[in-house]
Formats: C-alpha cells, structure tokens, sequence
C-alpha cells in the first residue's frame, strides 16, 4: 500500500493499531468514508479489518467494540 502513495507527497496512509478497539477502528473508518483499512503494528501492517466483518461481528456480540482489533482481523491486504 505505501508504494501506491510513494508517487504523492504529502499522502499518509492511514492505518489501526491492532491494540486500539473496534469501536476506535469504526470512528476512523467512518471518518475517512473507508470500507476497509490496514491493521499495524509498531508501524508494520499485519492485518486488514472491512465493514462487513466488522458489523457481522457486532451483530453476533455488541460487546466485541470494546475488544481490540486484532480479535477479528483478517490477514493482510496482498501488496
């Protein structure tokens, strides 16, 4: 993903820490209109979490928003 944005500066590309919530991980998502978004750790993407997961997930327990994400994350988006 960092070499779709290596052409335009000033392009970050956001991410979640695999520690923040899913609650935290939906705020960013809704805020940037993304379906889906990266999962890090310490700066190294490790895992990818989308929309359908993660409401999928919330149906079968509301409570999982106050798990960390790496509780659902699916594996890494292929680069």
């Amino acid at each position: 993903a960092k070499d779709l944005t290596a052409h335009r500066t000033g392009i970050k590309l956001l991410s979640i820490e695999k520690s923040k919530t899913i609650k935290q991980a939906l705020q960013l998502m809704s805020e940037n209109n993304f379906s889906q978004i990266p999962v890090s750790d310490a700066g190294r993407i490790v895992g990818s979490l989308n929309e359908n997961m993660v409401y999928k997930a919330l149906v079968n327990n509301p409570e999982i928003k106050k798990h960390p994400v790496e509780n659902i994350m699916q594996q890494a988006y292929p680069v």
